[in-house]
């Protein structure tokens, strides 16, 4: 696949520079917070938190799988992937991961966000677009716990640092919706396709 480069000047220069009073801090490896059985079905997903490094390894932020072939989606400071069955919902799969062509700095916070709306796949940062690729197909379904901070089987893909407002979707937000809500998202109740939303204020049950 031809990898198409939406925007190399972002409007990132100086980032979310907020300092967030409560979120989830992981310091060690093997820690995450376990969010339950999230299936996300059908042909749309949004994806999306924030994040701040203290690591350059950190790795998943919010992640359904366990290998290529199992990705029910998995959202990462430098990927977001998906598989996807190539016929209707069963059989032969096929499996995307698209990179992230920007590195991202330790120490500062970030909103990252991936999307697909059946056709293409989209990964944003501080809700500006910067790549885009073709995709197609359902989301492939798994029974692995949704992990935010690790890989929920082996515990072996950590990320370290600070992660707050993480959120799920069974649709595809555009980049105005992203941008409108990146530090709080009002009326999570009313919202229209919000699958999960964790604010990580005060407790995990939240």
């Amino acid at each position: 696949m031809k990898i198409k480069i939406i925007s190399t000047t972002l409007l990132i220069a100086y980032g979310i520079m907020n300092c967030f009073a409560q979120c989830l801090e992981l310091k060690n490896n093997g820690t995450w917070a376990n969010i339950g059985d999230i299936d996300i079905q059908g042909d749309q997903i949004t994806v999306e938190a924030l994040i701040y490094m203290t690591s350059a390894n950190s790795v998943n932020v919010v992640s359904k799988h366990f290998s290529p072939a199992d990705v029910n989606y998995l959202l990462r400071p430098i990927t977001f992937e998906l598989t996807t069955y190539i016929n209707g919902n069963s059989g032969p799969t096929k499996f995307l991961q698209m990179w992230n062509p920007i590195t991202l700095s330790q120490n500062r916070w970030y909103h990252i966000a991936g999307t697909y709306n059946g056709s293409v796949v989209k990964y944003y940062i501080d809700g500006c677009q910067i790549i885009e690729l073709p995709f197609t197909g359902n989301l492939y379904q798994n029974d692995f716990p949704t992990a935010i901070g690790n890989q929920s089987t082996c515990k072996c893909e950590q990320f370290l640092g600070k992660i707050d407002e993480v959120r799920i979707w069974n649709i595809c937000r555009t980049q105005d919706e992203i941008q409108n809500n990146m530090l709080n998202l009002p009326n999570p109740t009313s919202q229209s396709g919000l699958v999960a939303y964790y604010k990580l204020d005060n407790s995990l049950i939240n």
